[in-house]
């Protein structure tokens, strides 16, 4: 099915099922549905600026003519490293190891309100837990 007209041909015939389950359903045990909650809680506003440090970044590249980096994860968690306030047992984001993505961040950072502080990345489930 590699090409895009066997796709289509399977997709008319395909049968789809969707499952709905509740997030009490899914996480029982209190305990684990909290520190769920708390990690959405805390990557929410990292994912959302890191996103739009992302498009940014891709938008200036091509402007510029310049090549774009492998968009992969480890330019993902570039992005979000540059974003965000590395806490106690986080990585702190490295300004020379990109020096493209630093100067979308230096304009990046330009959009952002004056006085706002960034999100704080913990060190993960250790955070999650004190929170």
């Amino acid at each position: 099915m590699a090409t895009q007209a066997a796709r289509q041909a399977h997709n008319k015939t395909a049968i789809r099922r969707t499952v709905k389950v509740g997030f009490k359903k899914v996480f029982p045990n209190p305990n684990i549905a909290g520190m769920v909650q708390r990690a959405v809680k805390l990557a929410t506003p990292i994912v959302q600026q890191a996103h739009l440090l992302a498009n940014l970044h891709v938008l200036r590249m091509c402007e510029a003519g310049l090549q774009l980096p492998p968009l992969d994860i480890t330019f993902w968690n570039r992005c979000m490293c540059a974003v965000s306030e590395a806490t106690e047992g986080s990585a702190d984001y490295d300004p020379a190891v990109d020096p493209a993505l630093t100067a979308s961040l230096a304009f990046y950072d330009t959009s952002v309100p004056i006085n706002s502080a960034r999100p704080q990345r913990p060190a993960f489930i250790k955070s999650v837990r004190a929170i």
